[in-house]
């Protein structure tokens, strides 16, 4: 089995972990009472079990943000968008390695960082209506515009990537 833990896909599994992880622990009204409590005072060896198991946790909700974004690739991206930004996945086995290097470099790893942190949003957002956190409104609002963002991003990414994975004809190349 070959491993490599190339910097891109964990930088679109990760930074959205991490994000929505803290985001969490912010907005959550035991926050609030941790930092409310002078007394506490933590050892080192526990503040680096506490930061280990927030990097493992934080990798760990990056990948399920990212199996949430591949079932909306199956099921809603591929079929609603089908004519405009349908994506060639086998792309991603046919074409040769520079061109698939070439497109996570430029393209997907930045189509899946955005596509991961609008979820955690959404994720923010449903927590957020179900009581669970309590999201300032100033915080909603940047949220709302910074999800926008994302999404719209993540769609032109997409195009990019549905350009570029779709294979030319014999006869487009002279």
């Amino acid at each position: 089995m070959n491993l490599s833990l190339k910097p891109n896909p964990l930088i679109a599994l990760w930074v959205p972990g991490m994000a929505l992880l803290i985001a969490i622990f912010l907005f959550s009204p035991s926050y609030y009472n941790l930092i409310s409590n002078q007394n506490i005072s933590l050892s080192v060896g526990t503040v680096t079990i506490i930061m280990i198991a927030g990097s493992i946790l934080g990798f760990i909700i990056g990948e399920v943000l990212d199996s949430i974004r591949d079932l909306l690739e199956g099921y809603c991206y591929d079929k609603i968008c089908h004519a405009t930004h349908e994506i060639n996945w086998d792309f991603f086995y046919n074409g040769t390695k520079d061109e698939v290097e070439n497109l996570e470099e430029w393209y997907f790893t930045y189509y899946e960082l955005d596509s991961n942190l609008y979820i955690g949003i959404i994720v923010l957002f449903v927590l957020g209506c179900c009581g669970l956190i309590s999201i300032p409104n100033i915080f909603i609002v940047l949220l709302s515009l910074v999800f926008i963002i994302l999404f719209w991003d993540s769609m032109i990414l997409r195009g990019e990537i549905k350009k570029h994975t779709h294979s030319k004809k014999k006869t487009d190349i002279i």
